[in-house]
């Protein structure tokens, strides 16, 4: 008698167990892929700010390291005051970099998330529409490579982005993400921006230029 009432009272916990893992796995996922457009839309909102140039053609590596901070320091002060920024998104971005350190300050806790990212093989496409910008700061998709040659392509937006799938610790208090900015044919940046989620908050914690042309 006893196992015929414990089985069916089994198959119910189990049952419950199982939707309570999946209700969890979808919770975690969902404020992932929020998390994902939280700290997009942080980047996106700097665009306001100018591209710095890059540093002289002769500058020794400290030398041109000292003048990109200073660059970059002077050009946070300033922006377009409200003028309004057209952004055009690339779907998709291909990672072309196979190792890249961090600054020592950074590696204890962010170089293991930048090697996951730099050798996964995943795409992350991205939804424009999920993306809350400023005001002033409209979003497109981005042109087809063939029209991206084309000089008259780049009078229809500001700026060219691409972002590559961003990378969180297992806490979801960190983030890692790779992001070309293109402001021409020959002009753009490309850089690793480091997130720390403070307060619930996520915030830009670094900013490290990879290449700048």
């Amino acid at each position: 008698m006893y196992p015929a009432i414990r089985s069916p009272f089994r198959l119910v916990i189990i049952f419950c167990t199982l939707l309570l893992v999946f209700s969890c796995q979808k919770k975690q996922e969902l404020s992932e892929n929020n998390d994902i457009y939280k700290v997009i839309g942080l980047i996106i909102n700097i665009l306001d700010i100018p591209t710095p140039p890059p540093p002289p053609i002769d500058a020794s590596y400290q030398e041109s390291a000292d003048f990109r901070d200073s660059i970059i320091e002077q050009y946070s002060a300033i922006s377009f005051k409200g003028e309004n920024i057209v952004v055009a998104i690339e779907p998709e971005f291909k990672i072309g970099y196979k190792q890249i350190s961090l600054e020592n300050e950074y590696k204890k806790n962010y170089q293991v998330l930048l090697d996951s990212l730099l050798s996964t093989k995943i795409e992350a496409p991205i939804n424009t529409s999920k993306i809350k910008s400023k005001n002033n700061i409209s979003l497109i998709k981005a042109p087809e490579n063939n029209e991206l040659t084309q000089t008259e392509t780049w009078g229809n937006f500001d700026f060219l982005v691409s972002i590559s799938k961003v990378i969180f610790n297992k806490k979801n208090t960190r983030a890692v993400v790779i992001v070309s900015i293109g402001s021409g044919k020959i002009s753009g940046e490309s850089s690793i921006f480091l997130f720390e989620k403070i307060n619930d908050e996520w915030k830009i914690l670094a900013r490290q230029v990879i290449t700048l042309s």
